[in-house]
């Protein structure tokens, strides 16, 4: 099994990567430095399994993956050669799910819009729509579409509305999550939930119980950053931190996107003489 000193779970859409265009190249020192250093960098994302191979293959690291807003934990199997009773194979991983299929989101939130307001939902969307929502790619907006565990919604409602939309979800045991540009309908689960077990997993029995940083730019991701010993805040050029959420435990930047997180990731492992 995977034994390392240190890991880093990250966001992608406006922190690792920049919030419009989705380059990363200014974080590549960064990543090389964690790769050199033997560190896994684990996205911890909204983003679907195809959507996170694709960028791992493009950087060159295989790593955990968290999907869907905490949905799913990919584990590769060069890592964790031995799996466990509730792991499932996909591909060279395994996974471990934490929620309900898709489909049982969208049966729900068919029957809320046709009962109260109509919803511009991903299920709905033809690829042309997503990309006009999200300025990606022919090839990037249909891996994007390609999801498992939970469904996101454009949130055009009225705050009366979401309201409603919230409790009905809740009655269902599960959660809007707010990221960058959609607020994701699935069960109550996180990225941080997901990042827990993994660093259990990490520091189950004698092992040493690695460092862990997170760094994230939006509501999804604050119980990831409460999981970890270190936290950072990539400041967004395009909304506030949420309302009511304490920061003083995290570093905050000054900067956005890939290059604050470059730094931020040095700063870290500056101060942990790796």
């Amino acid at each position: 099994m995977l034994t390392t000193p240190a890991i880093v779970f990250t966001d992608l859409d406006g922190t690792l990567l920049n919030h419009q265009s989705y380059a990363y190249a200014e974080a590549l020192p960064a990543i090389h430095a964690l790769r050199d250093a033997l560190i896994p960098l684990v996205f911890a994302t909204s983003k679907t399994w195809s959507e996170m191979r694709v960028l791992q293959r493009e950087i060159g690291i295989i790593d955990p993956l968290i999907g869907e807003n905490g949905s799913v934990l990919y584990l590769p199997k060069s890592q964790f050669p031995s799996g466990h009773g509730d792991w499932l194979e996909h591909d060279d991983f395994w996974h471990v799910e934490f929620a309900r299929p898709r489909n049982f989101w969208c049966r729900l939130l068919n029957e809320f819009s046709a009962q109260h307001t109509l919803l511009s939902m991903f299920s709905t969307m033809s690829i042309g729509d997503v990309r006009n929502a999200t300025g990606l790619s022919y090839e990037a907006a249909e891996r994007a579409l390609d999801r498992a565990y939970t469904e996101p919604v454009i949130p055009l409602l009225s705050a009366e509305k979401t309201q409603e939309l919230e409790s009905m979800i809740e009655r269902h045991k599960g959660r809007i999550q707010r990221g960058g540009r959609f607020l994701t309908v699935g069960d109550d689960v996180s990225k941080g939930l997901a990042a827990s077990y993994l660093i259990d997993l990490l520091s189950s029995g004698d092992k040493h119980i690695p460092a862990t940083l997170a760094l994230g730019d939006s509501g999804n991701d604050l119980a990831l950053l409460d999981a970890v010993d270190a936290g950072v805040w990539i400041r967004s050029e395009y909304y506030p931190p949420p309302a009511g959420y304490d920061l003083a435990h995290c570093y905050v930047t000054n900067e956005s996107g890939p290059s604050a997180w470059n730094k931020a990731v040095f700063a870290w492992l500056d101060k942990l003489n790796l």
